[in-house]
C-alpha cells in the first residue's frame, strides 16, 4: 500500500512557502463490507476531533466536514478485491488568517523596535525602515506556513495510514483489537 499524492504546487502555495490543499490517494488490495463503513466514520472522527456529514451507499462512503478555515473530506470507493481511499484538505482559509496574522505582528514588532531602539522619530526614517520590516514579517509569515502546512500534511498521511490498515483487516495503530484508542 502507497499513498499517492495528488494535485500539484500553485503560485499561491509557492509564495506560503506550503500548500493550501493537501490530496491523498491510496488503493488497498482488498475489499470492504459497506456495513463496516460506521468504522471509517468512527475512525475518522477520532483521529480528526471533527464530526462530519456523511453520505453511504452500498458501494462508497463519503465524509466530509467544513468550518470558515478548512475544509476536509474523505472518500471510500470499496469493489469486491479492491479498495480507493481519497483524502482532501483545503486550507486557504486558515492559510489567510495564519499569514497575515504573523505578517502584521512582525511588522508591528519592527515599527516598534525601530521606535524604541532605534530612536527612529521621523516618518523619513520610519520609511527607510519599511523594506526590512516588510522582508522580515513575509519571511516569518512563510515559516509559520510552512510548519503548519507540513504538521496538518503529516496528520492527515496519519489518518490515510489509519484507515487503509482498518481497510486492509490489520491493526489499526494506537486501537486495541476492537477499534477503541490503547
Amino acid at each position: 500500500m502507497q499513498t499517492e499524492r495528488k494535485g500539484r504546487s500553485s503560485v499561491g502555495s509557492v509564495l506560503l512557502g506550503g500548500p493550501t490543499t493537501i490530496q491523498l490517494e491510496r488503493r488497498v488490495e482488498a475489499g470492504f463490507p459497506a456495513e463496516r463503513f460506521d468504522q471509517i466514520v468512527e475512525l475518522i472522527t477520532q483521529r480528526t476531533h471533527r464530526r462530519g456529514q456523511r453520505r453511504m451507499d452500498e458501494e462508497s462512503l463519503v465524509w466530509e466536514n467544513s468550518s470558515d478555515v478548512e475544509s476536509m473530506g474523505v472518500t471510500v470507493v470499496a469493489g469486491a478485491e479492491e479498495t480507493r481511499i481519497h483524502l482532501f484538505a483545503r486550507y486557504g482559509g486558515m492559510a489567510a488568517f495564519i499569514f497575515f496574522a504573523a505578517f502584521f505582528t512582525v511588522l508591528f514588532l519592527t515599527a516598534a523596535f525601530g521606535g524604541v531602539v532605534l530612536s527612529i522619530r521621523s516618518v523619513a526614517a520610519g520609511l527607510k525602515l519599511l523594506p526590512v520590516g516588510l522582508i522580515l514579517s513575509y519571511l516569518a509569515s512563510r515559516a509559520f506556513w510552512r510548519a503548519f502546512a507540513r504538521r496538518r500534511e503529516g496528520e492527515l498521511s496519519e489518518l490515510m495510514e489509519a484507515v487503509a490498515q482498518l481497510v486492509a483487516g490489520e491493526d489499526v495503530e494506537g486501537e486495541d483489537s476492537d477499534g477503541h484508542p490503547a
